[in-house]
């Protein structure tokens, strides 16, 4: 059987190798691996790399065992984030996240009456179905009251996946929301890299499968195939990646099926938003014992992440990922040098070198209820099976690299029928 895979990506790329005893061609116009992208950069005769898309994966036991058992030490040479803390940034001051109940109960993060509201709300409402609310905001002020959402929650999803918890879709969030929960409860859930940068994952995916540089410009329904740019041949195509890629791609057939102009006005609700991140690599360490930085209505920056001590010990450079709400540069720069003046750390004099990159968020917000989209979704998106059109865009396999994998893993079989 002939397959036609759109996107090299971390989904297309997991889907290539499951079906490699069939007939796969992956088409990629920019670089393979999508969002994964590593740097290595060397500095005084020593090695790092540089994430410049994701940086960590979520370390998910059950998860990974059921990865790996599909493709054995794809993970392996894991590199653990050393236990150091992210701070939030606001209200004039720097404060370590609490790990923990005590921690957080010790902390000068919230007055003692908000503390007290927090704990009410946070043990006594244990059982509160996630089901009913449709946003994270909705979610967490009633599961742990507003002002530690405002202080602690907020900030800290909104800066991650680049949008106002009013409209962040809580089905995605709620797995980082959980184990956000059991860091309270118990120990912080581990994150991890692979010694050589995720790259390293989409070098072994990408192991021979045959993947073509070159643009889908045309996609031609022919009987029981379809002709994709005037010379391949292929009985069936999957769609991988964002919403707004897969509705430019499906427009190429728009004419052939009706299910396809419903896809793409349905498609069309699901937003994304851009990221910029600033990465700055400077000469001596910041001396802040953190992961990162949360910044809480910050005007430019939404948050940092103390790279080297993440993953480097005896680092001779500091790597700053910076992530800003705009591409100001100028703006990034004043305010990270004011952050940095109250821990006496001049920013200027200390940078090797800066560039910039953006990317779109991989979440979504929507502009009705998800919960419908998904619902109504699958009617026409099984009607569009049977005619050999397959959707696996990220939308719907969730927004960790983890969860990405495990969705292709659950649903690759429909296409072997």
């Amino acid at each position: 059987m002939s397959i036609a895979i759109i996107g090299a990506g971390i989904t297309g790329l997991t889907l290539a190798n499951l079906l490699k005893n069939q007939k796969v061609v992956v088409f990629e116009e920019n670089e393979i691996g999508g969002k994964i992208r590593t740097k290595h950069y060397t500095y005084r005769d020593k090695s790092y790399f540089i994430e410049l898309g994701p940086d960590s994966l979520v370390f998910d036991s059950e998860k990974l065992k059921l990865i790996e058992e599909y493709f054995p030490k794809i993970f392996e040479n894991k590199n653990f984030v050393r236990k150091n803390r992210i701070h939030i940034y606001g209200f004039g001051k720097i404060y370590p996240v609490p790990l923990n109940a005590l921690e957080f109960l010790l902390s000068g993060f919230l007055s003692p009456l908000q503390k007290i509201n927090f704990i009410l709300n946070f043990f006594f409402k244990r059982k509160i179905d996630y089901r009913n609310y449709l946003t994270l905001y909705d979610y967490a002020v009633n599961r742990f009251g507003e002002d530690f959402s405002k202080r602690i929650i907020f900030p800290l999803f909104e800066t991650v996946f680049g949008i106002d918890s009013k409209r962040l879709v809580l089905k995605f969030v709620y797995p980082f929301l959980k184990r956000f929960e059991e860091r309270i409860y118990y120990e912080p859930f581990p994150m991890f890299n692979t010694s050589t940068g995720l790259s390293s994952i989409i070098s072994r995916l990408s192991e021979g499968i045959k993947i073509l540089k070159e643009k889908v410009e045309f996609i031609y329904p022919d009987g029981s195939e379809f002709i994709i740019n005037h010379k391949y041949r292929f009985k069936k195509i999957v769609f991988t990646g964002e919403s707004k890629n897969i509705i430019a791609l499906l427009r190429k057939m728009v004419d052939y099926d009706e299910n396809i102009e419903i896809a793409c006005k349905e498609l069309s609700k699901l937003n994304y938003r851009s990221s910029f991140i600033h990465i700055f690599i400077l000469r001596h360490e910041i001396p802040l014992k953190s992961n990162g930085i949360i910044f809480v209505d910050g005007d430019f920056i939404n948050s940092i992440t103390f790279f080297s001590k993440k993953w480097y010990d005896g680092a001779d450079i500091e790597i700053l990922r910076v992530f800003s709400k705009n591409d100001s540069i100028d703006g990034v720069f004043r305010e990270l040098s004011d952050l940095f003046k109250k821990i006496n750390y001049d920013l200027e004099s200390n940078i090797i070198e800066h560039f910039s990159i953006s990317w779109h968020s991989s979440l979504i917000d929507y502009d009705s209820n998800y919960m419908e989209f998904l619902i109504s979704s699958k009617d026409y998106l099984q009607k569009l099976e049977r005619k050999g059109i397959y959707i696996f865009g990220s939308f719907l396999g969730g927004s960790g690299i983890v969860d990405r994998m495990i969705f292709v893993l659950k649903n690759f079989q429909k296409i072997l029928v």
